[in-house]
Protein backbone atom coordinates (compact mmCIF):
# COMPACT_ATOMS: atom_id res chain seq x y z
CA UNK A 1 0.00 0.00 0.00
CA UNK A 2 1.46 3.46 -1.04
CA UNK A 3 1.18 6.70 -0.03
CA UNK A 4 -1.76 7.64 -2.12
CA UNK A 5 -3.73 4.71 -1.17
CA UNK A 6 -3.31 4.44 2.96
CA UNK A 7 -6.46 5.38 4.60
CA UNK A 8 -6.60 8.07 7.15
CA UNK A 9 -8.78 6.26 10.58
CA UNK A 10 -10.35 9.53 12.25
CA UNK A 11 -12.12 7.01 14.66
CA UNK A 12 -12.19 3.70 15.93
CA UNK A 13 -11.85 1.16 13.41
CA UNK A 14 -11.65 -2.20 14.83
CA UNK A 15 -9.82 -3.58 11.91
CA UNK A 16 -6.82 -1.46 12.36
CA UNK A 17 -6.61 0.05 16.19
CA UNK A 18 -6.68 -2.57 18.71
CA UNK A 19 -9.41 -2.48 21.05
CA UNK A 20 -9.08 -0.28 24.50
CA UNK A 21 -7.27 -2.49 27.52
CA UNK A 22 -10.07 -3.62 30.24
CA UNK A 23 -9.88 -1.70 33.30
CA UNK A 24 -7.60 -3.61 36.07
CA UNK A 25 -9.29 -5.65 38.39
CA UNK A 26 -9.45 -4.85 42.16
CA UNK A 27 -7.92 -7.45 45.03
CA UNK A 28 -11.13 -9.05 45.83
CA UNK A 29 -11.94 -10.02 41.66
CA UNK A 30 -8.65 -10.75 41.13
CA UNK A 31 -9.25 -13.61 44.11
CA UNK A 32 -12.39 -14.78 42.58
CA UNK A 33 -11.07 -14.93 39.09
CA UNK A 34 -7.99 -17.22 40.41
CA UNK A 35 -10.54 -19.62 42.08
CA UNK A 36 -12.82 -19.51 39.46
CA UNK A 37 -9.80 -20.72 37.37
CA UNK A 38 -8.68 -22.84 39.94
CA UNK A 39 -12.18 -24.68 39.86
CA UNK A 40 -12.83 -25.27 36.85
CA UNK A 41 -9.38 -26.86 35.82
CA UNK A 42 -9.76 -29.04 38.80
CA UNK A 43 -13.39 -29.83 37.60
CA UNK A 44 -11.67 -30.91 34.55
CA UNK A 45 -9.33 -33.05 35.92
CA UNK A 46 -11.82 -34.91 37.93
CA UNK A 47 -14.06 -35.11 34.60
CA UNK A 48 -11.17 -36.78 32.34
CA UNK A 49 -10.20 -39.05 35.33
CA UNK A 50 -14.02 -40.61 34.96
CA UNK A 51 -13.87 -40.97 31.60
CA UNK A 52 -10.68 -42.69 31.48
CA UNK A 53 -12.33 -45.03 34.07
CA UNK A 54 -15.41 -45.30 32.20
CA UNK A 55 -14.02 -45.77 28.82
CA UNK A 56 -14.35 -42.43 27.34
CA UNK A 57 -17.74 -40.85 27.20
CA UNK A 58 -17.81 -40.68 22.81
CA UNK A 59 -17.45 -44.44 22.79
CA UNK A 60 -17.01 -45.60 18.86
CA UNK A 61 -20.04 -47.54 17.92
CA UNK A 62 -19.54 -51.73 18.75
CA UNK A 63 -18.90 -53.17 14.51
CA UNK A 64 -21.66 -55.89 14.44
CA UNK A 65 -20.23 -59.80 14.58
CA UNK A 66 -19.09 -60.95 11.50
CA UNK A 67 -20.30 -64.35 10.37
CA UNK A 68 -20.42 -66.89 7.78
CA UNK A 69 -20.83 -64.95 3.93
CA UNK A 70 -22.35 -66.94 1.02
CA UNK A 71 -20.24 -67.59 -2.02
CA UNK A 72 -22.58 -65.33 -4.97
CA UNK A 73 -21.16 -64.08 -8.37
CA UNK A 74 -20.25 -60.71 -8.74
CA UNK A 75 -23.60 -60.36 -11.18
CA UNK A 76 -25.62 -61.61 -8.20
CA UNK A 77 -27.35 -58.70 -7.55
CA UNK A 78 -28.26 -57.61 -10.98
CA UNK A 79 -29.47 -61.49 -11.85
CA UNK A 80 -32.11 -61.38 -9.37
CA UNK A 81 -33.11 -57.87 -10.13
CA UNK A 82 -33.86 -58.98 -13.41
CA UNK A 83 -35.42 -62.13 -12.53
CA UNK A 84 -38.01 -60.26 -10.30
CA UNK A 85 -39.00 -58.02 -12.74
CA UNK A 86 -39.32 -60.97 -15.24
CA UNK A 87 -41.81 -62.15 -12.57
CA UNK A 88 -43.71 -59.59 -12.19
CA UNK A 89 -44.26 -58.61 -15.95
CA UNK A 90 -45.15 -62.85 -16.64
CA UNK A 91 -48.02 -62.55 -13.98
CA UNK A 92 -50.04 -65.77 -12.78
CA UNK A 93 -52.92 -67.17 -14.69
CA UNK A 94 -55.96 -67.51 -13.35
CA UNK A 95 -59.24 -68.61 -13.98
CA UNK A 96 -61.75 -65.83 -12.92
CA UNK A 97 -64.63 -68.19 -12.53
CA UNK A 98 -62.82 -71.14 -10.73
CA UNK A 99 -61.84 -68.78 -8.24
CA UNK A 100 -65.56 -66.84 -7.90
CA UNK A 101 -67.23 -70.56 -7.30
CA UNK A 102 -64.18 -71.11 -4.78
CA UNK A 103 -64.85 -67.29 -3.25
CA UNK A 104 -68.83 -68.08 -2.64
CA UNK A 105 -68.12 -71.57 -1.13
CA UNK A 106 -65.56 -70.17 1.24
CA UNK A 107 -68.44 -67.71 2.09
CA UNK A 108 -70.98 -69.95 2.62
CA UNK A 109 -67.92 -71.74 5.39
CA UNK A 110 -67.42 -68.62 6.59
CA UNK A 111 -71.28 -68.03 7.60
CA UNK A 112 -71.57 -71.60 9.29
CA UNK A 113 -68.23 -70.59 11.19
CA UNK A 114 -70.16 -67.53 12.07
CA UNK A 115 -73.05 -69.63 13.81
CA UNK A 116 -71.20 -71.80 15.51
CA UNK A 117 -68.46 -68.98 16.91
CA UNK A 118 -71.63 -66.93 18.54
CA UNK A 119 -72.94 -69.66 20.18
CA UNK A 120 -70.00 -69.92 22.56
CA UNK A 121 -71.96 -67.81 25.52
CA UNK A 122 -68.92 -65.42 25.69
CA UNK A 123 -69.00 -64.48 22.71
CA UNK A 124 -73.06 -63.54 21.54
CA UNK A 125 -74.65 -62.06 18.96
CA UNK A 126 -73.40 -58.62 19.78
CA UNK A 127 -69.60 -58.75 19.03
CA UNK A 128 -67.69 -57.67 15.92
CA UNK A 129 -66.03 -61.15 14.74
CA UNK A 130 -63.57 -58.85 12.65
CA UNK A 131 -62.53 -56.73 15.16
CA UNK A 132 -59.96 -58.08 18.08
CA UNK A 133 -61.01 -54.72 19.78
CA UNK A 134 -64.47 -55.99 20.16
CA UNK A 135 -63.57 -59.98 20.53
CA UNK A 136 -61.25 -58.86 23.39
CA UNK A 137 -64.25 -56.66 25.13
CA UNK A 138 -65.94 -59.61 24.50
CA UNK A 139 -64.01 -61.62 26.48
CA UNK A 140 -62.97 -58.89 29.00
CA UNK A 141 -66.73 -59.04 30.03
CA UNK A 142 -67.15 -62.39 30.30
CA UNK A 143 -64.56 -62.69 32.82
CA UNK A 144 -61.89 -64.65 30.70
CA UNK A 145 -58.82 -62.41 30.68
CA UNK A 146 -59.10 -62.97 34.77
CA UNK A 147 -57.74 -66.50 34.29
CA UNK A 148 -54.49 -66.09 32.67
CA UNK A 149 -52.02 -68.73 31.57
CA UNK A 150 -48.92 -66.84 32.85
CA UNK A 151 -49.36 -65.58 36.60
CA UNK A 152 -48.32 -62.30 37.62
CA UNK A 153 -44.40 -61.97 38.41
CA UNK A 154 -43.35 -62.14 41.92
CA UNK A 155 -41.24 -60.01 44.40
CA UNK A 156 -38.33 -62.54 43.78
CA UNK A 157 -38.48 -62.87 39.58
CA UNK A 158 -38.94 -58.62 39.70
CA UNK A 159 -35.35 -58.63 41.93
CA UNK A 160 -34.20 -61.26 39.54
CA UNK A 161 -35.03 -59.56 36.43
CA UNK A 162 -37.57 -61.65 34.17
CA UNK A 163 -40.48 -60.03 35.52
CA UNK A 164 -40.01 -57.90 31.81
CA UNK A 165 -40.44 -61.82 30.31
CA UNK A 166 -43.52 -62.78 31.85
CA UNK A 167 -45.03 -59.22 31.22
CA UNK A 168 -44.71 -60.09 27.15
CA UNK A 169 -45.98 -63.67 28.03
CA UNK A 170 -49.18 -62.27 29.54
CA UNK A 171 -49.56 -59.43 26.52
CA UNK A 172 -52.89 -60.30 24.28
CA UNK A 173 -52.44 -57.51 21.46
CA UNK A 174 -53.92 -59.53 18.57
CA UNK A 175 -55.78 -62.75 17.18
CA UNK A 176 -52.49 -64.10 17.40
CA UNK A 177 -52.12 -64.11 21.05
CA UNK A 178 -56.27 -65.25 21.69
CA UNK A 179 -54.21 -69.51 22.36
CA UNK A 180 -53.12 -67.72 26.06
CA UNK A 181 -56.74 -67.57 27.00
CA UNK A 182 -57.16 -71.37 26.24
CA UNK A 183 -57.06 -72.54 29.53
CA UNK A 184 -60.33 -71.11 30.24
CA UNK A 185 -62.57 -70.94 26.98
CA UNK A 186 -60.69 -73.51 24.76
CA UNK A 187 -63.88 -74.21 23.19
CA UNK A 188 -64.59 -70.40 22.30
CA UNK A 189 -60.83 -69.71 21.29
CA UNK A 190 -60.97 -72.14 18.70
CA UNK A 191 -64.07 -71.34 16.98
CA UNK A 192 -62.46 -67.94 16.58
CA UNK A 193 -59.39 -68.93 14.93
CA UNK A 194 -61.29 -71.10 12.57
CA UNK A 195 -63.91 -67.99 11.84
CA UNK A 196 -60.47 -65.55 11.48
CA UNK A 197 -58.71 -68.49 8.86
CA UNK A 198 -61.51 -68.33 6.63
CA UNK A 199 -61.74 -64.58 6.79
CA UNK A 200 -58.72 -64.01 6.26
CA UNK A 201 -57.95 -66.15 3.49
CA UNK A 202 -61.74 -64.63 1.77
CA UNK A 203 -60.40 -61.28 2.11
CA UNK A 204 -56.90 -62.49 0.07
CA UNK A 205 -59.36 -64.41 -2.36
CA UNK A 206 -61.42 -61.20 -2.87
CA UNK A 207 -58.04 -58.84 -3.66
CA UNK A 208 -56.75 -61.49 -5.97
CA UNK A 209 -60.30 -61.58 -7.64
CA UNK A 210 -59.62 -57.69 -8.57
CA UNK A 211 -56.47 -57.59 -9.10
CA UNK A 212 -57.15 -59.96 -12.66
CA UNK A 213 -56.58 -58.22 -15.62
CA UNK A 214 -58.43 -58.12 -18.87
CA UNK A 215 -55.85 -61.10 -19.92
CA UNK A 216 -56.59 -63.44 -16.58
CA UNK A 217 -53.32 -62.51 -15.17
CA UNK A 218 -52.18 -61.11 -11.91
CA UNK A 219 -49.40 -58.36 -12.01
CA UNK A 220 -48.06 -57.93 -8.75
CA UNK A 221 -45.11 -57.66 -6.56
CA UNK A 222 -46.50 -60.36 -4.62
CA UNK A 223 -45.73 -62.48 -6.21
CA UNK A 224 -41.64 -61.41 -6.55
CA UNK A 225 -38.97 -60.26 -4.08
CA UNK A 226 -39.77 -63.54 -1.76
CA UNK A 227 -42.80 -62.51 0.12
CA UNK A 228 -43.11 -63.48 4.16
CA UNK A 229 -44.59 -67.31 5.02
CA UNK A 230 -47.82 -65.87 5.81
CA UNK A 231 -48.61 -64.53 2.11
CA UNK A 232 -47.46 -67.49 0.72
CA UNK A 233 -50.10 -69.46 3.21
CA UNK A 234 -52.79 -67.07 2.21
CA UNK A 235 -52.23 -67.80 -1.30
CA UNK A 236 -52.17 -71.45 -1.23
CA UNK A 237 -55.84 -71.79 -0.52
CA UNK A 238 -56.33 -70.08 -3.82
CA UNK A 239 -53.82 -72.78 -6.10
CA UNK A 240 -56.88 -74.78 -7.28
CA UNK A 241 -58.14 -71.61 -9.17
CA UNK A 242 -54.97 -71.57 -11.40
CA UNK A 243 -55.01 -71.62 -15.08
CA UNK A 244 -53.52 -74.08 -16.94
CA UNK A 245 -50.25 -76.87 -15.47
CA UNK A 246 -48.13 -75.39 -12.61
CA UNK A 247 -45.77 -76.74 -9.60
CA UNK A 248 -44.21 -75.98 -6.78
CA UNK A 249 -40.71 -76.08 -5.71
CA UNK A 250 -41.01 -75.91 -1.94
CA UNK A 251 -37.52 -75.75 0.24
CA UNK A 252 -38.38 -77.48 3.18
CA UNK A 253 -35.75 -76.79 5.77
CA UNK A 254 -34.73 -73.33 4.62
CA UNK A 255 -34.38 -72.36 8.33
CA UNK A 256 -32.84 -75.36 9.41
CA UNK A 257 -30.09 -76.00 7.18
CA UNK A 258 -29.07 -72.10 7.42
CA UNK A 259 -28.27 -72.35 10.71
CA UNK A 260 -26.73 -75.06 10.75
CA UNK A 261 -24.88 -74.10 8.01
CA UNK A 262 -23.58 -70.76 10.34
CA UNK A 263 -22.58 -73.12 13.15
CA UNK A 264 -20.69 -75.47 11.30
CA UNK A 265 -22.98 -78.70 11.83
CA UNK A 266 -22.03 -81.01 9.40
CA UNK A 267 -25.17 -83.60 10.46
CA UNK A 268 -28.46 -83.15 8.29
CA UNK A 269 -31.28 -81.74 10.08
CA UNK A 270 -33.81 -83.94 11.36
CA UNK A 271 -37.69 -84.44 10.18
CA UNK A 272 -39.99 -83.25 12.53
CA UNK A 273 -41.44 -86.85 12.87
CA UNK A 274 -38.30 -88.06 14.36
CA UNK A 275 -38.12 -84.81 16.52
CA UNK A 276 -41.47 -85.96 17.90
CA UNK A 277 -40.80 -89.74 18.48
CA UNK A 278 -37.74 -88.13 20.59
CA UNK A 279 -39.52 -85.51 22.77
CA UNK A 280 -42.80 -87.71 23.69
CA UNK A 281 -41.07 -91.20 23.25
CA UNK A 282 -43.83 -92.31 20.90
CA UNK A 283 -43.07 -94.66 18.21
CA UNK A 284 -46.52 -93.10 16.29
CA UNK A 285 -46.67 -89.66 16.88
CA UNK A 286 -49.61 -87.95 16.22
CA UNK A 287 -49.99 -85.15 14.13
CA UNK A 288 -50.28 -82.48 17.00
CA UNK A 289 -47.32 -83.67 18.23
CA UNK A 290 -45.23 -83.14 15.29
CA UNK A 291 -46.48 -79.73 14.94
CA UNK A 292 -45.25 -79.41 18.42
CA UNK A 293 -41.52 -81.17 17.83
CA UNK A 294 -41.43 -78.96 15.00
CA UNK A 295 -42.22 -75.62 16.89
CA UNK A 296 -39.98 -76.34 19.59
CA UNK A 297 -37.20 -77.21 17.38
CA UNK A 298 -37.73 -73.96 15.17
CA UNK A 299 -37.69 -71.46 18.23
CA UNK A 300 -34.59 -73.31 19.41
CA UNK A 301 -33.18 -72.29 16.38
CA UNK A 302 -33.86 -69.05 16.73
CA UNK A 303 -32.30 -68.90 19.81
CA UNK A 304 -35.86 -68.55 21.85
CA UNK A 305 -35.51 -69.84 25.60
CA UNK A 306 -37.65 -69.90 28.71
CA UNK A 307 -41.36 -67.31 27.81
CA UNK A 308 -40.04 -66.42 24.84
CA UNK A 309 -39.78 -69.80 23.63
CA UNK A 310 -43.20 -70.49 25.27
CA UNK A 311 -44.80 -67.82 22.89
CA UNK A 312 -43.49 -69.17 19.43
CA UNK A 313 -44.52 -72.50 20.44
CA UNK A 314 -47.65 -71.41 21.87
CA UNK A 315 -48.06 -69.11 18.74
CA UNK A 316 -47.45 -71.89 16.24
CA UNK A 317 -49.74 -74.36 17.71
CA UNK A 318 -52.02 -71.74 19.01
CA UNK A 319 -52.27 -74.11 22.50
CA UNK A 320 -50.55 -73.64 25.69
CA UNK A 321 -47.17 -75.73 25.41
CA UNK A 322 -46.14 -77.31 28.80
CA UNK A 323 -43.28 -75.27 30.20
CA UNK A 324 -41.52 -77.56 31.57
CA UNK A 325 -41.77 -79.72 28.70
CA UNK A 326 -40.47 -77.25 26.60
CA UNK A 327 -37.18 -77.39 28.92
CA UNK A 328 -36.52 -80.81 28.64
CA UNK A 329 -36.98 -80.74 24.88
CA UNK A 330 -34.16 -77.64 24.56
CA UNK A 331 -32.03 -79.81 27.09
CA UNK A 332 -31.85 -82.63 24.45
CA UNK A 333 -31.50 -80.33 21.16
CA UNK A 334 -28.41 -78.45 23.26
CA UNK A 335 -26.81 -81.71 23.84
CA UNK A 336 -27.69 -83.22 20.68
CA UNK A 337 -26.60 -80.52 18.70
CA UNK A 338 -23.93 -78.94 20.26
CA UNK A 339 -22.29 -76.69 17.68
CA UNK A 340 -25.83 -74.56 17.44
CA UNK A 341 -25.55 -74.41 21.03
CA UNK A 342 -22.70 -73.08 21.27
CA UNK A 343 -22.89 -70.82 17.96
CA UNK A 344 -25.49 -68.71 19.58
CA UNK A 345 -23.51 -68.34 23.06
CA UNK A 346 -20.98 -66.93 21.25
CA UNK A 347 -23.31 -64.60 18.98
CA UNK A 348 -25.14 -63.49 22.24
CA UNK A 349 -21.51 -62.28 23.70
CA UNK A 350 -20.74 -60.02 20.82
CA UNK A 351 -24.05 -57.92 22.88
CA UNK A 352 -22.65 -56.97 25.85
CA UNK A 353 -22.18 -52.94 26.20
CA UNK A 354 -20.17 -51.56 28.99
CA UNK A 355 -21.81 -49.84 31.81
CA UNK A 356 -20.10 -48.11 34.33
CA UNK A 357 -18.16 -51.54 36.02
CA UNK A 358 -19.92 -53.99 34.42
CA UNK A 359 -21.61 -54.79 31.21
CA UNK A 360 -25.15 -55.59 29.96
CA UNK A 361 -26.21 -57.77 27.73
CA UNK A 362 -28.52 -55.93 24.85
CA UNK A 363 -31.64 -58.34 23.97
CA UNK A 364 -33.20 -55.79 21.44
CA UNK A 365 -29.94 -54.97 19.30
CA UNK A 366 -29.26 -59.15 19.53
CA UNK A 367 -32.43 -60.13 18.10
CA UNK A 368 -32.72 -57.58 15.10
CA UNK A 369 -29.50 -58.51 14.26
CA UNK A 370 -30.16 -62.26 13.95
CA UNK A 371 -33.49 -61.86 12.92
CA UNK A 372 -32.22 -59.31 10.03
CA UNK A 373 -29.45 -62.01 8.96
CA UNK A 374 -31.67 -64.84 8.97
CA UNK A 375 -33.87 -62.92 6.76
CA UNK A 376 -31.16 -61.74 4.19
CA UNK A 377 -30.01 -65.72 4.43
CA UNK A 378 -33.34 -67.11 3.22
CA UNK A 379 -33.96 -64.59 0.97
CA UNK A 380 -30.62 -65.48 -0.90
CA UNK A 381 -31.98 -69.63 -0.75
CA UNK A 382 -35.63 -68.11 -2.81
CA UNK A 383 -32.70 -65.86 -5.40
CA UNK A 384 -30.35 -69.38 -5.96
CA UNK A 385 -33.46 -72.00 -6.48
CA UNK A 386 -35.02 -69.58 -9.00
CA UNK A 387 -32.07 -68.46 -11.13
CA UNK A 388 -31.29 -72.26 -10.98
CA UNK A 389 -34.96 -73.28 -11.89
CA UNK A 390 -34.80 -70.66 -14.86
CA UNK A 391 -31.38 -71.95 -15.94
CA UNK A 392 -32.71 -75.99 -15.63
CA UNK A 393 -36.00 -75.43 -17.71
CA UNK A 394 -36.55 -76.00 -21.44
CA UNK A 395 -36.01 -73.89 -24.01
CA UNK A 396 -37.57 -71.03 -24.74
CA UNK A 397 -39.73 -70.98 -21.60
CA UNK A 398 -39.75 -69.36 -18.90
CA UNK A 399 -41.25 -71.16 -15.67
CA UNK A 400 -40.97 -68.80 -12.89
CA UNK A 401 -44.11 -66.89 -12.20
CA UNK A 402 -43.66 -66.50 -8.67
CA UNK A 403 -41.00 -66.13 -5.64
CA UNK A 404 -42.11 -66.87 -2.31
CA UNK A 405 -39.40 -67.17 1.01
CA UNK A 406 -39.50 -70.89 0.79
CA UNK A 407 -41.19 -71.47 -2.43
CA UNK A 408 -41.47 -70.89 -6.15
CA UNK A 409 -44.51 -71.26 -8.72
CA UNK A 410 -43.82 -72.39 -12.08
CA UNK A 411 -45.35 -73.54 -15.10
CA UNK A 412 -45.80 -76.29 -17.35
CA UNK A 413 -44.14 -79.60 -16.08
CA UNK A 414 -40.45 -79.70 -14.51
CA UNK A 415 -37.55 -81.04 -16.23
CA UNK A 416 -36.24 -84.18 -14.86
CA UNK A 417 -33.54 -84.02 -11.33
CA UNK A 418 -34.76 -80.44 -11.18
CA UNK A 419 -34.50 -80.89 -7.13
CA UNK A 420 -30.90 -82.80 -7.62
CA UNK A 421 -29.95 -79.60 -9.89
CA UNK A 422 -31.45 -76.64 -7.50
CA UNK A 423 -29.96 -78.68 -4.01
CA UNK A 424 -26.55 -78.32 -6.28
CA UNK A 425 -26.99 -74.95 -6.70
CA UNK A 426 -27.68 -74.29 -3.20
CA UNK A 427 -24.54 -76.70 -1.94
CA UNK A 428 -22.10 -74.61 -4.24
CA UNK A 429 -23.30 -70.89 -2.27
CA UNK A 430 -23.39 -72.40 0.68
CA UNK A 431 -21.04 -74.83 1.09
CA UNK A 432 -21.47 -78.37 3.41
CA UNK A 433 -25.08 -77.24 3.82
CA UNK A 434 -28.18 -79.93 3.60
CA UNK A 435 -31.23 -77.81 1.63
CA UNK A 436 -34.64 -80.77 1.09
CA UNK A 437 -36.41 -79.64 -1.87
CA UNK A 438 -39.23 -81.04 -3.20
CA UNK A 439 -40.94 -80.78 -6.31
CA UNK A 440 -45.21 -81.23 -6.32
Amino acid sequence: MNSNQRRTVTHYDPFFVAPPSPPPLSETAATQHGVTGASREAIGREMAIMRDLNGGFAKPPVPLPQLRAPQLAHDHAQRVAALDEKICERGVAIDRTKLLSLGKMRFAQLLAAERETRSERVIGTRCDLTSFASVLFALSQAGVLTHMAVPAPSMSEQLAGVDAQLEAARKIESFADLWKLSNSEPRAVRAIYAFRDIFESLVFGQSLFTWIESDDHVYNNLFARGSSAEKVRLFEAWLSALKGAHYRVNILNSLQAIVFWLAGENSVPPEPHDLARDCFAVRLPSQQQITFAAALFEGWLLAHKDWALWQHVGRVTRTLPDKALLERGRLKLRKRFRSIDVFHEQLAAQFYKRTGDHSEFEPVRHRTFFATMLARLRSCVSQIAALATEENSPANRAPVVARFRDQLLCVGKPKPQLSERIAAALSGTFPRSAFKIEIE
